[in-house]
C-alpha cells in the first residue's frame, strides 16, 4: 500500500486512513500548504488507485498530486481534475544543500541571510537557479518543493 501525506491535520489523517489508505503527517508552515493532501507518484497508472481520494476530498482539501519520474520532464497527459507537479530531485553542490535547509527553516529572506551570512543579492541568484534546476517558478515554491522532497 502506498503512503499518503497530510500537511499539519491530525484529524484528516484519521478521515484518510478510513479510506484505506496509509498516512503520515509533516508539518509545515506554508499557508497554501495547510491541511493539504499530499501524493506522490511514480507512474501514470497510479492515478486511478487514489480515486477515491479525490471524490471524498476535492472540494474541502487541496490535493496536489506530485510526479516523480526521472525520465520524464514533464506530464504529457494530465488527467482532469488533477493538480499535477512534475518532481525531479537533481544532484545538489553543498551550498545549495545549505541554503534549501535554511530555505526550510525560515521564513523570511532575511531569516536565510542571516543564517547563511550572504546579502540579498546572492539569496536571489541562489533561488533563481534552484527554481531553475528543480522547475519550479519562485522562491514560494521552491520551498514548498522543498518541504515535500528533502528530508
Amino acid at each position: 500500500m502506498r503512503k499518503v501525506f497530510v500537511v499539519n491535520d491530525f484529524l484528516l489523517k484519521s478521515k484518510v486512513e478510513a479510506l484505506g489508505y496509509r498516512c503520515e503527517v509533516i508539518s509545515s508552515n506554508i499557508e497554501e500548504l495547510d491541511k493539504a493532501i499530499i501524493v506522490k507518484i511514480r507512474d501514470h497508472s497510479d492515478f486511478s488507485y487514489y480515486e477515491n481520494l479525490k471524490v471524498n476530498f476535492a472540494h474541502k482539501v487541496k490535493l496536489l498530486f506530485i510526479v516523480f519520474s526521472p525520465q520524464v520532464d514533464c506530464v504529457a497527459e494530465r488527467p482532469k481534475g488533477y493538480y499535477v507537479r512534475i518532481a525531479k530531485k537533481p544532484d545538489f553542490t553543498l551550498k545549495e544543500n545549505r541554503f534549501l535547509s535554511a530555505l526550510m527553516k525560515n521564513d523570511m529572506t532575511k531569516g536565510v541571510c542571516i543564517d547563511l551570512n550572504i546579502t540579498r543579492a546572492t539569496y536571489s541568484s541562489y533561488c533563481k537557479k534552484l527554481c531553475l534546476k528543480v522547475g519550479v517558478k519562485n522562491a514560494t515554491e521552491l520551498r514548498r518543493w522543498a518541504f515535500i522532497s528533502i528530508k
